[in-house]
């Protein structure tokens, strides 16, 4: 199964409050099709806020446009039906159910049984070990595998633009290897992604361009590599020295 495409976005101006606090200030943000584009910054920078906003799970000022149509007005279903899948921080996958019924989940909006079938090769595909674990309950997955289950779920929607927020956190170095590689696979398959990550580097390493984040704010913008090679961010957002990437 191969994904749509034609899956431009474009964040203007978007401003989020949470109970007065300012949680997201006038940010503007880009992700054309077919990129691979990071949005970084600290805890609390408004990363996951910018997500939601963009699902429409939270009230926003401004104006978010994907393939062309406005979203302010669209519910979390409808711009799910649009083409745009989530795969939120944390997992959250349902434990007690089986990693089948998880990724059914994921197909609620598809009402043809082949095209059910056919996201569900594409998803086990992706992810040999899910198929081994379709009978298996959610929660007695490594962490690794519910992280390949959240995106799995995500990806039974048949985005054009998948959200992925802190893939690998909390996994081990060896896997978050393999999550990494996996997002590259899903890009060059025909994929857009916009992805929030604390491991700032490994994420510039694969996008195509990137954000940072402050305190709600955007404080740079430019290309993986530039981003990478600038002694602010390096020091500031990726915890070493410009001089110790390589």
């Amino acid at each position: 199964m191969t994904p749509s495409s034609g899956s431009g976005l474009e964040v203007r101006d978007v401003s989020v409050s949470y109970g007065g606090i300012r949680a997201l200030r006038d940010i503007s943000l880009r992700v054309e099709e077919g990129e691979i584009v990071a949005l970084l910054g600290s805890n609390g920078a408004g990363k996951t806020t910018t997500l939601r906003a963009i699902s429409g799970l939270v009230p926003y000022s401004g104006s978010i446009v994907f393939d062309g149509k406005e979203l302010r007005k669209s519910s979390p279903d409808h711009i799910v039906r649009l083409g745009l899948g989530h795969a939120p921080e944390g997992r959250r996958v349902f434990s007690r159910m089986t990693v089948l019924e998880n990724l059914m989940l994921g197909a609620y909006t598809v009402r043809s049984k082949q095209e059910i079938d056919d996201r569900l090769a594409f998803v086990v595909q992706t992810f040999p070990r899910l198929e081994e674990r379709l009978s298996q309950s959610a929660g007695t997955l490594s962490g690794g595998e519910q992280q390949m289950l959240a995106i799995g779920r995500a990806l039974m929607s048949s985005p054009r633009l998948l959200m992925l927020d802190e893939p690998s956190l909390g996994l081990a170095p060896i896997i978050v290897q393999t999550i990494f590689s996996v997002i590259k696979s899903i890009n060059e398959r025909g994929t857009t992604i916009l992805l929030v990550e604390q491991n700032a580097q490994q994420a510039l390493r694969i996008a195509n361009r990137g954000y940072v984040l402050e305190t709600g704010s955007l404080r740079f913008e430019g290309t993986g590599a530039a981003l990478l090679e600038n002694p602010a961010v390096a020091e500031a957002y990726l915890g070493v020295a410009i001089e110790n990437i390589k």
